[in-house]
């Protein structure tokens, strides 16, 4: 108990400014609750949050700057924002200036202007990903506040984060290091929606602030609440549209920000002219403002709508181009010489577009709703390898598309920590080294048991290319391969996942089970993998077996491969990945939201049966990575890789998987492995 305490007692004492920070946040709020009659929050409850956040940030900033750091870079930011907010808010109101006469009004000081200081400082010794998304939420929040409240502390806030961000940048340098997103296009699409994300969300703050008068608040003068929230709201969306990229997404914005903007206009129009309202002559030089500011706001939607007109080819996301058959020729011949790895071949297949580096680097990918997923590895040297990742990335930000490098292996995976970018487990590739390769042993009981039964029922492996086989072995590699998954009608999966159209590629060969009466139990397709431009190993592509095939047929076609790979001096074969079958026991949310996904097509698609199929081989196990710019995008990048898997999975087939979820032996379900290779 005693060395519980102390442990706790000396992780406490690392932070001693939040300790100093918490006690005075105690402190000033329970005097607050016994001077103030009436609280500055329509709930009192609220203040108390705004000190719970300060202390949190004096806890991030403590931690990543050290004690005297945090406390000097979080001091000077939030006096020195005080100081110049006093200052130029009184310098402006002595003018005659009506939003400055009115923030005076207000407490210059309120415990979110230094933990807007103290996020600012920390962020700048954040990952560049974590520190843009921390800016983005900090700023951004600032500064609605600031157009909706109007209050002197929301100014000093907006200037508290800024020389905070300043502060914490002190003796770090500038950084010529590479990041996706900088681009022109990239910050323009970015700053487009920022404007109209703040706009609208400090309008919809009007509603709710107590005594807002920001310029926001022209909005609500304008409007009743209703049609105040609706406009918000249709800033916000607007803004997403922006986002998406779209030709119809785009006009579909334009036409909401000329909408808002008549609504405003004529509206503003409608109440400087009535009787009861401002009028146009004799006007004071606070309603002269105050008239200016409504218009202001009212033509904002309006001139956001000229830049979106004007910079629509810029914000417009592009289509995926078709790649020419001189593409496919020269993709083909750059897969053979560089040795692009064991998922390789895929790259070939159709529906994949194509982007050339200047060096002859080759990276296939597809693109579904804006993001651009890599069909494994780029196709180059090793040492090109972090040239192509960026020329790439680069190329998809130019197109609008969002770069995902999708089932990567561990040596493209190790470039996402020096890109800032993040990385999660997707998948496991199986792959079976054949030197030393026997079926001795306990564990691989069930491999010589196929061995044994193919040859007691006179089943013979058959290894030759489609176009080669005889029409009546063709017609029913066909017939296997058409037929219909389990009988639930659900659609075959695409993208890595090779089906009927991919066997008759002149480079991929058949391995089938043929009986003595030229019956066809089992079918598996084998991609060429290259190294140096020799054929290195083989890829396992489709598995297809019918329905009154030999038991163990798929085990015995696996082994026979491996047998003639050993005969040809192959040094291995790969049984291929599982997808959404992630390596290790790391529990993110990601990790858990694949759980679940492979709980809910596990019935149809087998994806855990398949992974314990293959571990009868006794395989290597080679993580399978995605890696992504920014974790703010896994909202938009999961539907999109649903979408490039089954491409036609709708409504009624997620109604047909949950009716799939009843109890099945394994022995039934690896019955049905087909297409998962």
């Amino acid at each position: 108990m005693r060395t519980t305490i102390a442990r706790h007692a000396s992780v406490l004492l690392q932070y001693p400014a939040t300790i100093a920070v918490t006690i005075f946040a105690i402190g000033a709020a329970a005097l607050r609750l016994q001077t103030v009659n009436e609280p500055a929050f329509p709930a009192p409850w609220i203040g108390f949050v705004f000190w719970i956040v300060l202390v949190a940030a004096m806890t991030l900033a403590e931690r990543l700057l050290g004690t005297f750091v945090a406390l000097l870079a979080g001091s000077v930011s939030t006096a020195a924002a005080l100081l110049a907010t006093w200052g130029a808010l009184t310098a402006v109101s002595r003018l005659g200036e009506a939003f400055s006469t009115e923030a005076l009004q207000h407490p210059l000081w309120a415990p979110s202007v230094a933990t807007a200081a103290l996020l600012g400082a920390a962020s700048a010794r954040m990952k560049p990903r974590t520190r843009t998304t921390l800016r983005w939420f900090t700023v951004g929040g600032a500064v609605a506040l600031m157009l909706a409240n109007g209050h002197a502390s929301d100014v000093a806030r907006v200037l508290a984060v800024v020389f905070g961000i300043l502060a914490g940048s002190i003796g770090l340098g500038g950084t010529s290091e590479w990041r996706w997103g900088s681009s022109a296009r990239a910050r323009l699409r970015r700053s487009v929606s920022a404007v109209l994300i703040l706009v609208g969300a400090s309008v919809i703050t009007t509603l709710v602030a107590p005594y807002a008068a920001g310029v926001s608040t022209a909005v609500v003068f304008t409007l009743d609440p209703q049609l105040t929230a609706a406009v918000g709201l249709a800033l916000i969306a607007s803004a997403l549209l922006v986002l998406n990229g779209r030709r119809c997404t785009l006009a579909l914005a334009l036409v909401v920000l000329v909408v808002v903007a008549v609504v405003l206009t004529v509206t503003a129009v409608e109440l400087v002219g009535d009787d009861g309202g401002l009028q146009w002559t004799a006007l004071t030089p606070e309603d002269i403002e105050w008239t200016v500011t409504l218009f202001a706001v009212a033509l904002l939607p309006a001139v956001a709508a000229v830049v979106l007109a004007v910079t629509a080819r810029a914000l417009l996301r592009k289509k995926a181009p078709t790649p020419t058959p001189a593409d496919r020729a020269l993709l083909r011949l750059t897969a053979r010489e560089s040795g692009a790895g064991s998922l390789a071949h895929m790259a070939t297949w159709n529906g994949n577009s194509l982007w050339f580096a200047d060096d002859g680097a080759v990276v296939a990918y597809r693109v579904s709703r804006g993001v651009a997923f890599t069909v494994s590895d780029p196709i180059c040297h090793d040492d090109r390898m972090t040239e192509t990742v960026r020329g790439f990335a680069s190329h998809c930000e130019q197109q609008g598309w969002v770069p995902v490098f999708y089932s990567v292996h561990d040596e493209v995976a190790d470039l996402a920590g020096t890109l800032g970018w993040a990385r999660v487990p997707v998948g496991v590739e199986a792959v079976l080294p054949l030197a030393g390769f026997q079926l001795s042993g306990k564990r691989r009981q069930d491999l010589r048991t196929a061995m044994n039964r193919a040859e007691r029922e006179g089943v013979e492996a058959r290894w030759d290319r489609y176009d080669d086989l005889p029409v009546a072995l063709r017609d029913q590699v066909v017939s296997i391969c058409t037929s219909r998954r389990s009988g639930t009608s659900l659609p075959e999966m695409t993208f890595t996942l090779g089906g009927l159209d991919e066997l008759a590629d002149p480079d991929t060969f058949l391995m089938l089970a043929v009986d003595r009466n030229g019956r066809v139990h089992g079918v598996t397709s084998w991609l060429p993998v290259f190294r140096d431009g020799e054929l290195h190993g083989w890829t396992l592509d489709v598995m297809r077996r019918d329905d009154r095939a030999m038991p163990g047929v798929m085990e015995f076609l696996i082994v026979s491969t491996a047998l003639r790979a050993i005969a040809d001096g192959l040094e291995e074969i790969s049984l291929s990945g599982t997808p959404l079958a992630p390596h290790g026991t790391q529990r993110t949310l990601l990790s858990r939201l694949s759980a679940s996904v492979v709980r809910l097509l596990e019935p149809a698609y087998g994806f855990r049966t398949l992974r314990r199929f293959k571990e009868k081989f006794l395989p290597e196990p080679r993580p399978l990575w995605m890696l992504y710019p920014r974790h703010s995008q896994l909202p938009r990048i999961g539907p999109a890789l649903a979408h490039a898997y089954a491409p036609t999975l709708g409504f009624r087939d997620l109604v047909r998987l949950q009716a799939l979820h009843r109890p099945k032996p394994d022995a039934q379900l690896a019955g049905r492995l087909s297409g998962q290779g």
